[in-house]
């Protein structure tokens, strides 16, 4: 199989400016729309050059509920903390209480926990890593709009009448590109297990890395689902936040949408 084209992606589909939420001129052709007709968007940032295309730039603004991409900086934190050390140590101990993800209801390392997406487990998580030093974390990433005045343990889950933490898809490719480039306070050696937590398939001779994120009705008669993670081909690594607000959407969705897209630029 051939790798994708990421430099006949950057010419005819990347605008060629550098992201930034305040511009609204980075965007992609129509006929780039994966989400046909509904109200999802995508950024795409080239991490080296900074160029960035766009589906959707003004949804691509709209602060949102994370839901379960916070795991990416929850873990982060985790580690900077050294609260955890590596993917295959025993992560999640299960408190025996039936839970509706049959995945979660067994004791779990950290590499499962993280991909089967384990609430308590991360949860238990920010717990040790308490409100002051999660703050001061969020603080120093910029991380949205650094809100976890709901509760330590569940601050980025939406849920009825509860203020989450919020952050746009610009917000998280950003932060995804600024990490990956080590312009925030992660080592190496932090990033590589986030990479091992974070892979999800090949493409051709890509790497395609990234979280889901799921929620109930929250726009409006909406669910919402995310995708955030980049991309790995050769020498170029594209960061890149996707979420889509519909009656059925879900993380799991919205990935499928994004490998899609990525396996037909192949």
């Amino acid at each position: 199989m051939r790798s994708i084209n990421i430099t006949l992606l950057i010419t005819f589909i990347f605008s060629g400016c550098s992201v930034s939420e305040n511009n609204s001129k980075n965007t992609s052709p129509a006929s780039t729309d994966i989400f046909k007709g509904q109200k999802g968007t995508l950024v795409i940032i080239d991490i080296k050059t900074g160029k960035t295309s766009m589906i959707n730039p003004d949804y691509a603004k709209k602060a949102l509920s994370p839901c379960s991409t916070f795991k990416i900086w929850n873990t982060l934190i985790g580690l900077k903390e050294g609260l955890i050390k590596k993917p295959s140590e025993a992560f999640y101990k299960w408190d025996g209480k039936k839970r509706f993800f049959d995945a979660w209801n067994r004791d779990l390392t950290l590499k499962e926990a993280f991909r089967v997406s384990c609430v308590p487990a991360f949860q238990n998580l920010a717990s040790r890593i308490g409100a002051v030093r999660m703050k001061k974390h969020l603080d120093t990433i910029n991380y949205g709009d650094r809100n976890i005045s709901s509760g330590i343990t569940d601050f980025w889950l939406p849920r009825k009448n509860h203020r989450t933490i919020m952050i746009s898809a610009v917000n998280q490719a950003v932060l995804i590109t600024e990490l990956l480039t080590e312009k925030l306070p992660f080592s190496p050696e932090q990033i590589n297990i986030l990479k091992e937590l974070m892979f999800f398939k090949k493409i051709g001779k890509c790497n395609l890395y990234g979280k889901t994120g799921s929620s109930g009705k929250v726009e409006g008669s909406q669910k919402l689902g995310w995708y955030t993670g980049f991309i790995i081909c050769n020498n170029k690594t594209l960061a890149f936040s996707a979420n889509l607000a519909s009656e059925d959407a879900s993380g799991s969705i919205v990935r499928d949408i994004i490998y899609n897209y990525f396996k037909k630029l192949q």
